[in-house]
């Protein structure tokens, strides 16, 4: 059975014209068709002919003075359920229109926001690193051998954000540049260039990595042109 995916709306005195390709081995055509009009929608067609719940037909059957308010939800829900009706055409096009929107938002690349809280949790340390043994408050704070937070920056993710990227520790730039050797040779100068920390591998060069990092670190970084400024001093000074 074939139905058409949307009403059809047919002004008064036209004709309808429909055209049947039959594409079959052989030349095979359909021995027996039939084409019937509806106004119910697809979903309520059958072969069978369509099936109305014995509740359904007893309310219709009822004297409309004398149907119970049950009953005349039920027939309310049926017929914007399993009639073409304005409202259901409404809900229709809502809907697609949702459908276009959530494939639009799926095509767009998404990532994690975070906001501070008025008052920031507490963090304490662990006594034996068990969480039911809470010891002293740890304030936030950057390690005491490290330059402090840029001037007026917020001690939060947006400061520490804002001393990374200022150019005053050597961290970043260490990571950087190591990461670039890892493109050019296959292997950083710190094998691990997803961890440069206390459990990371010694660099192989450690003299190396810190001249590089403080090579990029100049007064005038080039990242665009960060191969040839820094590599090929390197070349220069071996």
């Amino acid at each position: 059975m074939f139905v058409a995916a949307t009403p059809i709306t047919v002004p008064p005195n036209a004709t309808i014209t429909i055209t049947l390709s039959h594409d079959a081995s052989g030349g095979h055509n359909i021995g027996r068709f039939r084409l019937s009009t509806s106004s119910l929608p697809a979903a309520a067609l059958k072969l069978d002919g369509a099936k109305v719940p014995p509740a359904i037909v007893a309310a219709i059957n009822a004297e409309p003075a004398k149907r119970t308010p049950a009953q005349k939800a039920d027939l309310t829900k049926f017929f914007r359920e399993n009639t073409d009706n304005p409202l259901k055409r409404e809900e229709a096009a809502v809907a697609a229109a949702k459908k276009s929107l959530d494939a639009v938002y799926a095509e767009i690349e998404s990532t994690m926001v975070m906001e501070e809280l008025p008052k920031p949790k507490e963090a304490r340390i662990l006594k034996r690193g068990e969480y039911d043994k809470p010891g002293d408050v740890v304030p936030r704070a950057l390690p005491a051998v490290m330059p402090p937070l840029p001037k007026d920056a917020p001690n939060n993710r947006l400061g520490f954000a804002k001393w990374l990227v200022s150019g005053e520790h050597p961290l970043t730039a260490r990571v950087w540049v190591n990461r670039e050797w890892e493109r050019f040779f296959g292997t950083g100068l710190v094998k691990t260039s997803e961890n440069l920390g206390s459990q990371a591998e010694w660099p192989s060069h450690p003299e190396l990595l810190d001249w590089m990092a403080s090579v990029f670190q100049s007064p005038k970084p080039q990242t665009s042109t960060s191969h040839p400024s820094t590599l090929n001093s390197v070349w220069a000074g071996t």
